[in-house]
């Protein structure tokens, strides 16, 4: 491995330096698989601009919408497969075509959305845990919001429950990685994910989280500066333009290798860590 890859444990800063630089390095060969992506993903927004209303349609879990939203996202996954393995290549000096990164995309998909899929299984089944147990509850509940210490008591077990569900997600957080760039089987990556984060699930969250939340602020600075409707999810949002949704599509194509960069850079750095131990 070069430099572009730690060859030891590094410190928050020195990790987000290597994941820039990674991504300075391959942004002209991955942007064009990041825009791809990004075009597909933003799909229901030109549909929701196009027809003039919310793309969101309540109903049932399985609607015709909600298979709409999962066949986008098997069409868009390779894409950000070939950008991860693109990268990969390039901490490993190999020039490897355009067109070989899309094959080893499609080639892994199967496998990788499976993997996606466990996790989201296992997410809800702790998801429903929580409102069955809300259920059962719901007339202590009700009893303990009359009252200043149990209303405090009851929104600490609703933080509790959130953090609990975040900490479970974070553990899969290579699941792509592992199998498109360390050809683990999907129950190894499964285990080889939750075995690298378990001890080191806060230094995971906040390394991973930190491209997020700059693309956050940017969109907010955007939308409230500039005015441009760029979509937000926790703002209420005005009718929707094709140049927001254009927007939107662009600054999420230019952000989506930083995501990929970090998860090459951590993974690496997680795996020097448990080598130490």
């Amino acid at each position: 491995m070069d430099a572009l890859l730690p060859s030891q444990p590094e410190r928050y800063w020195q990790l987000m330096k290597r994941s820039l630089l990674l991504y300075r390095k391959s942004f002209f060969k991955t942007f064009l698989f990041a825009l791809c992506f990004a075009v597909i993903t933003f799909t229901p927004r030109y549909i929701a601009v196009s027809i003039g209303q919310e793309s969101f349609i309540p109903g049932p879990f399985l609607n015709s919408y909600h298979l709409l939203l999962l066949f986008i996202d098997i069409i868009a996954l390779p894409f950000f497969i070939a950008i991860v393995w693109h990268m990969s290549c390039i901490t490993r000096q190999v020039d490897e075509p355009a067109r070989e990164d899309m094959m080893i995309g499609i080639h892994k998909v199967i496998k990788v959305f499976l993997a996606i899929l466990i996790q989201a299984f296992l997410i809800l089944c702790l998801a429903f845990s929580f409102v069955t147990l809300q259920r059962i509850y719901l007339q202590e509940y009700l009893q303990l919001i009359q009252h200043t210490i149990g209303a405090l008591l009851l929104s600490m077990f609703f933080i509790l429950q959130l953090f609990l569900l975040l900490y479970v997600q974070t553990l899969f957080v290579f699941l792509l990685p592992l199998i498109v760039i360390e050809k683990n089987s999907i129950l190894n990556a499964i285990k080889n994910s939750i075995l690298l984060v378990w001890n080191h699930w806060w230094r995971t969250f906040s390394f991973q989280a930190t491209p997020w939340a700059i693309y956050l602020l940017i969109l907010l600075t955007i939308k409230l500066i500039f005015g441009v409707n760029i979509h937000v999810f926790f703002i209420r949002d005005t009718p929707h333009h094709i140049l927001a949704a254009l927007s939107n599509t662009l600054i999420f194509a230019l952000w989506i290798p930083w995501v990929a960069a970090t998860l090459l850079v951590q993974l690496r750095d997680l795996e020097l860590r448990i080598k130490r131990k």
